[in-house]
C-alpha cells in the first residue's frame, strides 16, 4: 500500500499522455489505497487518511483520548557527564506541537520524531554524593492534560557508585574503587585535602 500511495503522489511515476503531460491515476484507486484503510477511523482521500475527531497518525491508529505508552529510553541514567537529551520510544505518539517531558515535577519540551519516537530534553542537574537521585519520566502530547506511564531515570555520582539501569530495573552499588569521607566520594589514592 505504501508503494502504491507514493506512486500516486509522485507525478514522475504517472503515465504520460500524447502531449507529454502526466495522467492522474484513477481517483477510485487513489481513494482506496490508504495505509491500513485508515483503521476504519477516517476517510481515504487521494491516498491520504483524513482522520475522524480524536484520531491521529498516517493511518488514524492513534486515539488521542488514550495516553501514550513509553516502552524504552535510549539511556536510563546520567553520571558525571550526560547528554542534554534522550530518545524516548513507545506507542501512540503524535505530532501535536505541544509535547512535554516530565521528570518528577520538572517539565521540559519534547521533539516529535515519529509515531514511536521522540526526543526529551533532560533537566540540568549536578548530582554528587553517595545516594543516586531517582526520578520518573512521563510524556504528554496534549500540553499536560494526559500523561503516559512512567519510567525510571536516575542521576548518580560515578565516583561513588556503579549503576545498572533499564526500563524495569535500577540498582546502584558502591564503587569498589572509591571511598567516602564526610559524604564526599574520592577515588582510591585521591587525597581529600
Amino acid at each position: 500500500v505504501d508503494c502504491i500511495a507514493l506512486a500516486i503522489r509522485d507525478t514522475n511515476t504517472w503515465e504520460i499522455n500524447d502531449k507529454g503531460e502526466p495522467i492522474q491515476p484513477n481517483l477510485e484507486i487513489q481513494n482506496s489505497v490508504c495505509p491500513n484503510q485508515c483503521n476504519n477511523k477516517g476517510v481515504c482521500d487521494k491516498s491520504v487518511c483524513i482522520c475522524n475527531t480524536n484520531y491521529k497518525g498516517t493511518d488514524c491508529s492513534i486515539n488521542i483520548l488514550l495516553p501514550p505508552i513509553i516502552t524504552e529510553l535510549s539511556n536510563y541514567k546520567c553520571g558525571d557527564t550526560c547528554d542534554n537529551s534522550i530518545y524516548v520510544y513507545g506507542k501512540f505518539f503524535w505530532n501535536s506541537g505541544k509535547i512535554l517531558c516530565r521528570f518528577n515535577n520538572t517539565i521540559l519540551e519534547g521533539v516529535y520524531f515519529g509515531s514511536t519516537q521522540l526526543l526529551c530534553n533532560i533537566p540540568y542537574i549536578v548530582h554528587k554524593g553517595v545516594e543516586e537521585y531517582k526520578t520518573v519520566l512521563s510524556i504528554s502530547f496534549d500540553n499536560g492534560k494526559l500523561w503516559s506511564n512512567t519510567i525510571n531515570y536516575i542521576w548518580y555520582d560515578n565516583i561513588c557508585q556503579v549503576c545498572e539501569v533499564n526500563q524495569t530495573y535500577s540498582n546502584c552499588i558502591p564503587n569498589n574503587n572509591s571511598c567516602t569521607i564526610d559524604n564526599k566520594c574520592y577515588l582510591n589514592g585521591q587525597s581529600n585535602i
